[in-house]
Protein backbone atom coordinates (compact mmCIF):
# COMPACT_ATOMS: atom_id res chain seq x y z
CA UNK A 1 0.00 0.00 0.00
CA UNK A 2 0.81 3.39 -0.44
CA UNK A 3 1.22 6.47 1.89
CA UNK A 4 -2.54 7.68 2.55
CA UNK A 5 -3.59 3.82 2.26
CA UNK A 6 -3.95 4.20 -1.67
CA UNK A 7 -4.14 1.12 -4.03
CA UNK A 8 -2.07 1.81 -6.88
CA UNK A 9 -4.26 1.71 -9.94
CA UNK A 10 -4.21 -0.53 -12.88
CA UNK A 11 -3.56 -0.01 -16.06
CA UNK A 12 -4.04 -1.56 -19.21
CA UNK A 13 -4.94 -0.78 -23.09
CA UNK A 14 -8.73 0.32 -23.90
CA UNK A 15 -8.13 0.88 -28.10
CA UNK A 16 -5.83 1.93 -30.42
CA UNK A 17 -6.06 3.34 -33.78
CA UNK A 18 -4.56 5.24 -36.40
CA UNK A 19 -7.09 7.80 -36.90
CA UNK A 20 -5.26 9.66 -40.19
CA UNK A 21 -1.96 8.93 -42.45
CA UNK A 22 -0.84 11.65 -44.75
CA UNK A 23 2.08 11.54 -46.62
CA UNK A 24 4.53 12.57 -44.15
CA UNK A 25 2.39 11.65 -40.89
CA UNK A 26 -0.07 8.71 -38.65
CA UNK A 27 -1.97 10.97 -36.19
CA UNK A 28 -2.68 7.83 -33.74
CA UNK A 29 -5.06 7.30 -30.72
CA UNK A 30 -4.34 5.18 -27.25
CA UNK A 31 -6.82 4.81 -24.90
CA UNK A 32 -5.75 3.43 -21.63
CA UNK A 33 -8.17 2.08 -18.85
CA UNK A 34 -7.33 3.09 -15.26
CA UNK A 35 -9.23 0.80 -12.85
CA UNK A 36 -9.29 1.70 -9.23
CA UNK A 37 -9.77 -0.57 -6.53
CA UNK A 38 -9.83 2.26 -3.71
CA UNK A 39 -12.90 2.90 -1.85
CA UNK A 40 -12.17 6.80 -3.07
CA UNK A 41 -12.01 8.50 -6.00
CA UNK A 42 -8.60 9.35 -7.88
CA UNK A 43 -7.22 11.64 -10.21
CA UNK A 44 -4.86 9.84 -13.09
CA UNK A 45 -3.09 11.52 -15.98
CA UNK A 46 -0.10 9.98 -18.02
CA UNK A 47 3.25 12.66 -17.33
CA UNK A 48 5.02 10.54 -20.03
CA UNK A 49 4.70 7.85 -22.53
CA UNK A 50 6.91 6.74 -25.04
CA UNK A 51 5.65 4.84 -28.34
CA UNK A 52 8.44 2.40 -29.96
CA UNK A 53 7.95 0.25 -33.35
CA UNK A 54 10.52 -3.00 -33.72
CA UNK A 55 12.50 -1.51 -31.08
CA UNK A 56 12.88 2.32 -32.06
CA UNK A 57 11.56 4.72 -30.17
CA UNK A 58 9.57 7.03 -32.49
CA UNK A 59 8.07 9.40 -30.43
CA UNK A 60 7.01 10.59 -26.53
CA UNK A 61 4.49 12.90 -25.46
CA UNK A 62 1.96 12.82 -22.34
CA UNK A 63 -1.79 13.06 -21.61
CA UNK A 64 -3.39 16.56 -22.74
CA UNK A 65 -5.62 15.99 -19.06
CA UNK A 66 -6.48 14.66 -15.96
CA UNK A 67 -9.70 12.20 -15.67
CA UNK A 68 -11.00 11.31 -12.31
CA UNK A 69 -11.38 7.55 -11.31
CA UNK A 70 -14.31 6.50 -9.64
CA UNK A 71 -13.92 4.72 -6.34
CA UNK A 72 -14.33 0.80 -7.56
CA UNK A 73 -14.55 2.05 -11.02
CA UNK A 74 -12.87 2.81 -14.51
CA UNK A 75 -11.85 5.72 -16.53
CA UNK A 76 -10.10 5.88 -19.34
CA UNK A 77 -7.11 8.24 -20.58
CA UNK A 78 -6.17 9.69 -23.99
CA UNK A 79 -2.95 9.85 -25.59
CA UNK A 80 -3.08 11.06 -29.17
CA UNK A 81 0.83 11.34 -31.10
CA UNK A 82 1.92 12.13 -34.59
CA UNK A 83 4.40 9.87 -35.88
CA UNK A 84 6.48 10.38 -38.64
CA UNK A 85 5.58 8.29 -41.51
CA UNK A 86 9.42 6.96 -41.59
CA UNK A 87 8.96 5.57 -38.28
CA UNK A 88 6.47 2.87 -39.59
CA UNK A 89 8.23 2.23 -42.08
CA UNK A 90 10.60 1.06 -39.13
CA UNK A 91 8.50 -2.27 -39.36
CA UNK A 92 8.86 -3.29 -43.09
CA UNK A 93 7.84 -6.96 -42.79
CA UNK A 94 4.39 -5.98 -41.11
CA UNK A 95 3.48 -2.58 -43.45
CA UNK A 96 2.39 -4.76 -46.10
CA UNK A 97 -0.18 -6.61 -44.22
CA UNK A 98 -1.04 -3.24 -42.21
CA UNK A 99 -0.20 -4.39 -39.26
CA UNK A 100 2.61 -2.38 -36.58
CA UNK A 101 3.81 -3.85 -33.47
CA UNK A 102 4.16 -1.64 -30.98
CA UNK A 103 5.33 -0.85 -27.35
CA UNK A 104 3.55 2.03 -25.38
CA UNK A 105 5.37 2.92 -21.94
CA UNK A 106 4.91 5.28 -19.56
CA UNK A 107 4.53 7.04 -15.86
CA UNK A 108 0.65 7.72 -14.85
CA UNK A 109 0.43 10.41 -12.21
CA UNK A 110 -2.68 9.78 -9.91
CA UNK A 111 -3.50 10.61 -6.29
CA UNK A 112 -6.67 12.16 -3.95
CA UNK A 113 -6.69 15.30 -2.11
CA UNK A 114 -4.09 14.10 0.01
CA UNK A 115 -0.93 13.13 -1.58
CA UNK A 116 0.18 12.39 -5.21
CA UNK A 117 2.12 8.78 -6.86
CA UNK A 118 3.65 7.82 -10.36
CA UNK A 119 3.15 4.26 -11.57
CA UNK A 120 5.18 2.82 -14.50
CA UNK A 121 3.04 1.14 -16.76
CA UNK A 122 3.98 -0.71 -20.32
CA UNK A 123 1.42 -2.33 -23.09
CA UNK A 124 1.52 -4.13 -26.57
CA UNK A 125 -0.17 -4.46 -29.21
CA UNK A 126 -0.81 -4.24 -32.83
CA UNK A 127 -1.90 -1.26 -34.67
CA UNK A 128 -3.94 -2.42 -37.95
CA UNK A 129 -3.68 0.76 -40.65
CA UNK A 130 -6.62 0.54 -43.56
CA UNK A 131 -5.15 0.34 -45.94
CA UNK A 132 -2.29 -1.40 -45.71
CA UNK A 133 0.52 1.45 -46.13
CA UNK A 134 2.15 -0.35 -48.72
CA UNK A 135 -1.15 -0.25 -50.90
CA UNK A 136 -2.28 3.19 -49.19
CA UNK A 137 -2.64 5.67 -52.66
CA UNK A 138 -3.40 2.56 -54.55
CA UNK A 139 -5.95 2.14 -56.65
CA UNK A 140 -7.30 -0.92 -57.84
CA UNK A 141 -8.20 -0.87 -61.09
CA UNK A 142 -10.66 -3.45 -62.53
CA UNK A 143 -9.35 -6.00 -64.74
CA UNK A 144 -9.52 -5.84 -68.37
CA UNK A 145 -12.04 -7.93 -69.69
CA UNK A 146 -10.97 -11.18 -71.20
CA UNK A 147 -7.73 -11.03 -69.49
CA UNK A 148 -5.85 -14.31 -68.99
CA UNK A 149 -7.19 -15.62 -72.19
CA UNK A 150 -5.43 -15.82 -75.42
CA UNK A 151 -6.69 -13.26 -78.25
CA UNK A 152 -8.79 -14.96 -80.66
CA UNK A 153 -8.44 -14.33 -84.26
CA UNK A 154 -11.65 -12.41 -85.78
CA UNK A 155 -10.79 -13.72 -88.91
CA UNK A 156 -12.42 -16.91 -90.57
Amino acid sequence: MLAGHLQPPSVALHASQVESLSPSTAAMRFVLAVDNQNSVGLTARVVDCRLTISEHAVVEGQSSGRVTVPAHGTATVELRVNVPYAALSAAPDAMPLGEVPYDLDGKLRFGSLLAEHELLFAVSSVLRLSPPLGLAGTPRLPSPRGAGRPASDSRS
